[in-house]
């Protein structure tokens, strides 16, 4: 969690491993509007920070808007 407070934007295989699905997931996402993602150039995807943690769950136990759960 430490990390996440340091950085401002994440690669996509950084997301997969904090959210623990799969980085084939996380592209899906990207390509499919579910996760807002932006790239510079040819170069790799970026999620931002604000964008990740609206996908993990508060800790009230439910899930924030705009979860994967509400995405699917």
């Amino acid at each position: 969690m430490e990390l996440m407070m340091k950085k401002k934007v994440f690669r996509p295989d950084e997301v997969a491993q904090i959210l623990c699905l799969s980085r084939r997931t996380i592209y899906r996402m990207i390509c499919d509007g579910r996760l807002p993602a932006v790239r510079l150039g040819q170069g790799p995807w970026r999620i931002s920070r604000e964008t990740l943690l609206q996908l993990l769950p508060s800790p009230q136990g439910d899930l924030r808007r705009g979860s994967l759960r509400s995405a699917a």
